[in-house]
């Protein structure tokens, strides 16, 4: 059962080192319950045959984002550390060997569904 009055009990966790298979990156996301936005090193898989690593220049923070991570969307419980943002767009740094839209290099984005075919060359 959550703890509405006490949210942080349930859902503050420590950010985990990388394991084997993940590699550190940079993420701009609220660590614990109730605190603010900073900067965050978190764990990532590293790039599977299907996926596509991309240098985020840009990511569209939207209400739904602020609400996810002030814990406030009505329904729904954040776990913290909390990552928020979607939309993404930036540049191709690696790709998994069955991917063949984008190489290295190429502009890309990605919308709000991640693990789809979602990922749009820009060129």
């Amino acid at each position: 059962m959550f703890d509405f009055v006490n949210p942080e009990v349930q859902f503050n966790s420590p950010l985990p080192a990388p394991q084997e298979g993940e590699y550190s990156e940079q993420a701009w996301g609220i660590e614990k319950f109730g605190e603010p936005i900073k900067p965050l090193t978190i764990p990532r898989p590293n790039v599977g045959d299907d996926d596509v690593k991309l240098d985020v220049i840009y990511c569209g923070i939207c209400h739904s984002d602020v609400t996810s991570g002030t814990n406030e969307l009505p329904g729904m419980f954040s776990r913290y550390p909390c990552v928020a943002g979607h939309e993404l767009a930036g540049k191709v740094l690696e790709v998994g060997k069955n991917v063949k839209d984008v190489k290295v290099g190429d502009k890309a984005g990605i919308g709000c569904y991640v693990g789809k075919s979602w990922l749009t060359g820009l060129g």
